[in-house]
């Protein structure tokens, strides 16, 4: 029996052995909606849930800690959501966000985005379901784009060594001079 009334069970398979948790951190103003995400969350064996009630609070637990994902309100007291994931995003680039309005206007969604946000939560929350999937959805994202990253870094690793080869070979050079209509001495 679920202890979250509007909440179905579901069969899940459970995470491979292998995956590091994920640490999630939810900044929202409303005791509820904090203790709905870190009853849901909790039961996901591969995540660890941090809350915080306002912005301030959140920005400084992202500062100290390592955050896979930021899930915050948009109407906060002080800083606000959309600020929060600017700020998230200048310190740890890596993290994904997602927002939570209560009414998802096409303005507030464009700021979201624009600020670093990912997608969006509508409350109240009338399927847990979808919330989880979003969330699981964001924390896809967040590896498939720390992949991107680090394939990135290797192809650019290895045009780097292929270069230096090719400079000590000195066939840079001279392929560099036929370019430019100037041969250099290897052949002329």
């Amino acid at each position: 029996m679920s202890d979250l009334p509007f909440e179905i069970e579901e069969e899940r398979p459970a995470p491979e052995p292998e995956t590091l948790a994920s640490n999630i951190l939810v900044v929202d103003d409303e005791p509820v909606v904090r203790d709905v995400f870190r009853r849901l969350l909790s039961r996901e064996q591969d995540m660890v849930v941090s809350v915080a009630e306002d912005a301030e609070q959140g920005l400084e637990l992202i500062k100290k800690g390592r955050f896979e994902l930021l899930i915050t309100d948009k109407n906060l007291p002080g800083m606000g959501g959309i600020e929060l994931i600017a700020e998230a995003r200048a310190v740890r680039p890596m993290i994904e966000a997602v927002m939570i309005t209560g009414y998802a206007s096409s303005e507030s969604l464009i700021s979201a985005f624009a600020a670093g946000a990912s997608d969006y939560l509508v409350k109240p929350f009338d399927d847990l379901k979808v919330v989880r999937a979003k969330i699981r959805a964001a924390l896809q994202r967040r590896l498939d784009r720390g992949r991107l990253q680090l394939s990135s870094k290797e192809v650019a690793q290895q045009a780097a060594a292929m270069l230096a080869q090719l400079r000590s070979m000195r066939v840079f050079d001279q392929i560099a001079g036929l370019l430019i209509g100037n041969p250099g001495p290897a052949l002329d």
